[in-house]
């Protein structure tokens, strides 16, 4: 039987990439209809609010790429904690690294140089290694994991979010930080997830 789900994107892994990886992990199989930078604006109108990704599965037509996550991660169950406070804790380590994702966007798809190159320069040198490292402090003191010792969607998502985000920054920001760089891997390693990354399509980030 065909896949009914259908994820609609651009041709980047971006923030595509953890809803892939996560569906990857919880066995759900999935089609994907890319739409190129140039055709966007035409079919802007026809996506929720202008915006991708945009996922439709069981009926529904979703976006907000974190909302998504939270869905697939509480349709699959045991991905989103033990009770509530972990839930909590998940929610606030996922938005934790999206404000980090959101400031280095402010710099890299800024068309004024001079501009991007201040807002780089504030962003990479002030603001990304506090972030980085009360993250790692965050893993460490968690066993390895963002949220109580476990395995959650947050840590799916966190893999291939620091990648893009470290395509954005032109360096791997995880290269000193041995608990988030463990972290990565551990998810990389995942039988699912290394069987979608070893025939993926590969986009430039």
């Amino acid at each position: 039987m065909a896949p009914t789900v259908k994820m609609i994107y651009f041709p980047f892994h971006g923030l595509g990439e953890p809803l892939r990886f996560l569906m990857a992990y919880t066995g759900i199989e999935w089609t994907e209809e890319i739409i190129s930078l140039e055709e966007f604006p035409a079919k802007k109108p026809s996506y929720p609010f202008g915006k991708l990704p945009v996922l439709e599965m069981d009926g529904l037509t979703m976006h907000q790429s974190a909302a998504i996550l939270r869905y697939l991660a509480r349709k699959a169950g045991g991905l989103y904690g033990r009770d509530k406070v972990d839930a909590l804790h998940c929610d606030v380590a996922y938005d934790t690294i999206s404000d980090l994702r959101i400031m280095m966007l402010g710099y890299f798809y800024e068309p004024n140089k001079e501009s991007s190159d201040e807002k780089r320069k504030t962003v990479l040198e002030e603001l990304a290694p506090m972030y980085m490292r009360n993250l790692e402090k965050l893993v460490n003191e968690n066993g390895g994991y963002f949220v109580n010792g476990q395995l959650t969607w947050v840590d799916i998502a966190f893999a291939p979010l620091i990648d893009y985000m470290s395509h954005m920054a032109g360096k791997d920001l995880v290269a000193d930080k041995p608990a988030l760089k463990a972290a990565r891997d551990r998810v990389y390693a995942l039988p699912s997830i290394a069987k979608y990354v070893e025939t993926r399509v590969k986009y430039a980030y």
